[in-house]
């Protein structure tokens, strides 16, 4: 069963060698169910290994090699579907933008394989670039989310450390969920962002197939699957945790998929400041 688009949703709710990239390991934990099977608990953080010391603060970089891809600023326009929560943004990414991020990906670092029988067989590369991510979210995913609240919280960027997944002929992940993370400074994610950075077959969108299979199949409580064709440069927007509808990646059959997958992080809503006193112009006595 493929989503269904629905109504707009309406909320109340940047020198190539300026930064360098830092390449991390990130594991992932698997827990048994015994009514679904293994379900894979996704998350993204640094380890404590690979976590910076505290140092003397230094000036901030304006620029990677990576954050120097965009295009320019853009406005998506969100799809919503009726029956999972999950909002979709076609073209978040342009095709020339996606292919920049494979190219850097496979020319830059080393993907490592990651594979347990009948959970996972992928190839992944997590690195940290605060300057592609402060980039990436000024060039449009922080205006279309500028309005979103939830319990308090306001979205404020996507996390410095950024995954790139690669599934080559054979490669699936099995059902599993992305859980949040934590920062030290308070900020907390909410919502993962997975980006397909090239497109898969039967893609209505797409002139262009650069694999088979792989499709994103979410398993909704009580209905039918919801799939997801891959198309270049859309991205999927939906809640982590608790809230996280359990999902799979299916049996790449042809070709190589790419996907680069990100967490929304969110703050506290600063609060409205109040008029100073004697700023009042209508108490002033003229």
């Amino acid at each position: 069963t493929h989503a269904t688009p629905r109504a707009t949703l309406h909320w109340e709710h940047p020198d190539d060698s300026a930064t360098a990239t830092a390449v991390i390991p990130l594991p992932v934990t698997v827990s048994h169910d015994r009514h679904e099977g293994v379900e894979i608990a996704m998350v993204i953080q640094a380890p404590k290994s690979m976590r910076p010391e505290k140092r003397r603060p230094r000036p901030k970089e304006l620029h990677s090699k990576l954050s120097l891809i965009f295009e320019g600023n853009r406005f998506p326009e969100p799809v919503h579907y009726r029956n999972v929560d999950c909002m979709g943004i076609p073209s978040l990414l342009s095709p020339q933008e996606c292919k920049r991020i494979i190219d850097f990906a496979e020319s830059s670092m080393s993907f490592r394989d990651h594979f347990r029988s009948r959970v996972v067989d992928m190839s992944y590369v997590d690195f940290i670039d605060p300057c592609f991510a402060n980039a990436f979210w000024s060039a449009g995913l922080g205006w279309l989310l500028r309005t979103m609240k939830l319990e308090g919280l306001v979205p404020c960027g996507i996390n410095e450390v950024i995954r790139i997944q690669k599934f080559v002929q054979g490669g699936y992940v099995s059902l599993h969920s992305d859980r949040p993370i934590s920062l030290p400074d308070g900020r907390v994610s909410k919502y993962s962002l997975r980006i397909f950075l090239n497109s898969g077959s039967n893609s209505d969108t797409s002139d262009s197939t650069d694999f088979e299979g792989g499709v994103s199949i979410f398993h909704v409580p009580f209905n039918e699957p919801v799939i997801f064709t891959p198309c270049t440069g859309m991205a999927l927007f939906y809640p982590q945790g608790e809230l996280c509808t359990p999902q799979e990646e299916s049996e790449v059959t042809f070709g190589t998929k790419y996907v680069l997958r990100a967490d929304v992080l969110f703050r506290k809503a600063p609060r409205p400041e109040l008029p100073k006193a004697g700023h009042d112009h209508q108490s002033r006595i003229p």
